[in-house]
């Protein structure tokens, strides 16, 4: 009788504690893009607002390998997990900095975005195999050689890996590496397959010869949207959109069907060279190869593609060029430059709200969670910052 009685209390306190899990592991920053849609966006990061992010101020700075090219710094709980070329993936306290581990890639090149689930991490790596890593160790669970693709990185979602290796995009098991299907997505091994975007039973990928999705159940492909040229950059899924980048051309395309919703072309001598951020009514990418009259980064409506606001070259503290892809996170944009710099730009009007040295160009992701903000550099570093 008497554990009849507490059984009803047992389950109240297992409630809150996996709700509190469940909370935790919300404002975690997982893949690439943040999420497996690829969005960009923390949309559970309350500490960081256009009101407080004027008080970051830098919490610690690692070294980790010759260059952090364009992964984005993974915070799962109280760790952050980087790649680094030639070789290094390597694990740190987030809070502090101290490393906890170091994997050294036995072949193949580090300059692929990561991903982790709550326990594995998952490196593809150009020229060579994935590896799926201990969260905890940094030790090889498995490894696949898929043929390596420049670029393109891993997405994991509900116990399975997508990822392209040469031609071909791939669903893997996340556990054992054992193939579940794989499709040819590109048609020039030369040019890579874009980290997947996952959502809504749809997988899509950016490659030199469009957008392309296919079912996340098989890999049957269902449609193919051709546009511009060499466009490697990652695609965004919000809702029962996708949002794509290539060349001059920016577009909204349907997620069922692949039909164009909106498409913009931009100014004349600029090229539109970053995956999408997509979030708090906008779509934020930034600007390369600028005609000096230009913007270099730009917000327009999601809703009709129309320019809301954007960040003009030479304009007020805006040296060099944007970089990485930006990143969202409670009504503020991240976006690392070149010149050594990380920026932050209000999600409203566009203005610059803070900047901070950098001791390279910063072609890395930024990736917001709990209060800090991580990036990597060209020159190997991992920085973090938060308010003091």
């Amino acid at each position: 009788m008497p554990l009849i009685r507490k059984l009803p209390s047992i389950i109240v306190v297992v409630a809150i504690l996996l709700a509190a899990a469940s909370a935790a592991a919300a404002t975690d920053w997982r893949q690439f893009r943040s999420d497996v849609a690829g969005s960009g966006t923390n949309e559970a990061e309350t500490t960081l607002t256009p009101t407080t992010v004027q008080g970051l101020a830098t919490a610690w700075s690692k070294p980790v390998g010759d260059h952090i090219q364009w992964p984005a710094p993974i915070a799962v709980g109280n760790k952050t997990v980087i790649a680094a070329a030639p070789a290094t993936v390597a694990a740190f306290a987030t809070s502090t900095g101290r490393r906890l581990w170091s994997f050294e890639a036995p072949t193949g090149f580090l300059s692929n975005p990561i991903a982790a689930s709550a326990s594995t991490v998952y490196v593809s790596s150009d020229e060579g195999p994935v590896y799926a890593l201990d969260f905890t160790t940094g030790t090889v669970l498995w490894q696949r050689d898929l043929g390596g693709t420049y670029g393109g990185g891993a997405t994991v979602a509900n116990g399975v890996v997508y990822v392209g290796g040469g031609i071909r995009l791939y669903a893997l098991d996340a556990a054992t590496g054992a193939t579940i299907w794989d499709v040819v997505a590109s048609q020039n091994s030369a040019i890579n397959i874009s980290t997947p975007s996952v959502s809504n039973g749809f997988v899509v990928v950016n490659t030199a010869f469009g957008v392309r999705a296919f079912t996340k159940a098989s890999g049957e492909p269902v449609w193919t949207q051709t546009f511009g040229k060499f466009n490697n950059t990652g695609t965004a899924i919000a809702g029962n959109a996708v949002f794509a980048t290539g060349g001059r051309t920016e577009l909204k395309l349907d997620l069922a069907t692949g039909a164009v919703i909106w498409r913009k072309i931009l100014y004349q001598g600029n090229e539109a060279v970053s995956s999408p951020a997509v979030g708090e009514g906008l779509v934020v990418v930034h600007i390369e190869r600028t005609d000096p009259r230009r913007e270099i980064l730009t917000a327009r409506s999601a809703a009709t593609g129309e320019r809301v606001w954007s960040v003009g070259y030479p304009a007020p503290n805006v040296r060099g060029f944007p970089e990485s892809s930006p990143a969202i996170a409670a009504g503020v944009v991240y976006v690392g430059f070149t010149g050594g710099a990380i920026r932050a730009f209000d999600m409203t009007s566009g203005k610059q709200l803070w900047e901070s040295a950098l001791d390279g160009p910063a072609f890395s992701s930024p990736s917001v969670a709990n209060g800090q903000l991580e990036v990597g550099t060209y020159a190997g570093s991992l920085y973090a910052f938060r308010l003091p």
